[in-house]
């Protein structure tokens, strides 16, 4: 929309947008749809692991699970040496990206034996300390919860016809230095019935109470 109204103050000319929702679902392919263009075969669903890259995806915590993302051999030293393991750098099983991919049930099984004995928190500061990508995964509650959330103010209090003041997930688009109003509880059914009949239909009055008497509206 920013691009089209560009292209409208710098020519003076509207520009119609055509977006489709089949068209945005196979543009957030990526990578998958290389894989299938250069082997000529789908990729198999792999759940949280990556078909290149390994170790990549979930991991067990002893309280949780945790994502770990190897993104380069760089980071391979990282996670071997966070795992106090440098041994496995020169680990000719695993000293490339192609060879983790090769065995990657080794490594993933390596991986699981270290995070298994450590709970989430304990594996976030250890793989914070070496600078591996990583993060928790965290339900619903904990991640409405966690520090940055509350920070943002990603969590707000806003007022419900019948129940009250309620918690409401906060709008995720900001603009610093303006008041951000709070988004409005859902409506219970007709809260707006009258709102609508009157400032959008423009009835009257008694035009409203003619319909609510004869149940065309509740």
């Amino acid at each position: 929309i920013l691009a089209a109204l560009h292209e409208r103050n710098a020519t003076g000319h509207g520009r119609l947008i055509d977006i489709s929702l089949l068209d945005g679902m196979l543009g957030m392919l990526g990578y998958l749809a290389q894989l299938a263009f250069f082997t000529s075969a789908d990729p198999q669903p792999q759940g949280s692991q990556h078909p290149n890259l390994v170790p990549y995806g979930a991991f067990p915590a002893r309280d949780g699970s945790i994502i770990i993302a190897c993104l380069t051999n760089g980071f391979w030293e990282r996670i071997c040496a966070a795992l106090d393991m440098p041994e496995l750098t020169q680990d000719a099983r695993f000293d490339t990206i192609e060879k983790r991919r090769d065995n990657r049930d080794a490594v993933n099984e390596i991986i699981a034996q270290f995070t298994r004995q450590k709970s989430v928190q304990q594996l976030v500061d250890v793989f914070t300390a070496w600078q591996v990508p990583h993060a928790p995964i965290l339900g619903i509650t904990a991640a409405l919860a966690q520090p940055q959330a509350v920070a943002r103010q990603m969590v707000v209090q806003t007022r419900h016809k019948t129940l009250g003041s309620i918690p409401i997930v906060n709008r995720s688009i900001t603009f610093p230095g303006e008041q951000q109003p709070v988004p409005t509880a859902p409506p219970v059914l007709g809260e707006h019935t009258d709102e609508i009949l009157r400032d959008v239909l423009g009835l009257t009055p008694k035009q409203i109470a003619r319909l609510r008497a004869s149940n065309a509206v509740a």
